[in-house]
């Protein structure tokens, strides 16, 4: 009931396009300790700014490539990108993931994630699945079945449900790519906040450990992943198999569906 009003309340004032967003953006979602917003603010921009001179060292950059756009939630901040410069943020993300698991830098203090955000936009069914669309052929062939997978994050808002986005993506998809919640290949992020959309696709996500900028030991990791695994086995596979079996007219992505939650 509190959720409910705190949600009401929220999309009442804030539903409208928010300043600074013009139509179509990218840039990087970050996250981050309650009252540790502005210094995650600038340990972002000095991150992303020092990848992007070594990124692209011919580029003549004299304007500010970053601007911080109000999301309006606590421990989330949206860098966007100047649209004046063409800069890749998948690029620079796969970078600096690179140096931290690749590389073993620590690089982050305040920042926990810094997801690259392909596009921004006010939450519109029609624009999610134009972008989808181009996500999908971008990443997405005919040769190969790919294992696939959601996450999805909604804040103050009841706009779409998990299930509603979901089955957008299923309608949009080739029927031979699947979903594997355990090792997918490639994950949709799709994050909304209020009246505002965050979308792209991820890969290496669990080489990233969920694109956590906090390097675990590869103890630490192998039981994190097993802790995740017992939420949703709580039997062996043979015995699973059998319980699914005794169900009348059972669906594979009605499995899915009903195994919502939230990635760590």
């Amino acid at each position: 009931m509190f959720k409910n009003k705190k949600a009401k309340k929220y999309q009442q004032k804030y539903q409208q396009k928010p300043q600074g967003l013009e139509s179509i953006q990218s840039g990087f979602l970050i996250t981050c300790d309650k009252n540790r917003e502005r210094e995650a603010v600038k340990e972002g921009y000095n991150i992303i700014e020092r990848f992007v001179e070594q990124l692209y060292p011919d580029k003549d950059i004299q304007e500010k490539i970053l601007y911080n756009f109000d999301t309006k939630v606590n421990c989330v901040i949206f860098l966007k990108i100047n649209k004046k410069f063409d800069l890749d943020v998948d690029y620079i993300a796969r970078s600096f993931y690179n140096e931290i698991y690749d590389n073993h830098q620590q690089l982050c203090r305040y920042c926990y994630k810094l997801i690259p955000i392909r596009y921004v936009f006010q939450a519109d069914i029609k624009v999610f699945q134009e972008k989808v669309q181009i996500l999908i052929k971008e990443y997405f062939n005919l040769e190969k079945p790919t294992p696939w997978f959601l996450v999805y994050k909604a804040r103050y808002t009841q706009k779409f449900t998990k299930n509603q986005i979901l089955e957008e993506i299923r309608n949009l998809m080739e029927p031979l790519h699947f979903q594997d919640w355990k090792d997918p290949e490639l994950v949709f992020y799709v994050e909304l906040n209020g009246a505002i959309m965050y979308l792209n696709i991820l890969p290496n996500y669990s080489k990233y450990e969920e694109y956590s900028t906090k390097k675990s030991s590869e103890t630490d990791f192998i039981e994190q992943k097993s802790q995740l695994s017992q939420k949703f086995v709580k039997a062996p596979v043979e015995q699973i198999d059998v319980k699914i079996s005794e169900v009348e007219d059972f669906k594979k992505e009605q499995f899915y569906e009903e195994k919502e939650f939230d990635i760590l």
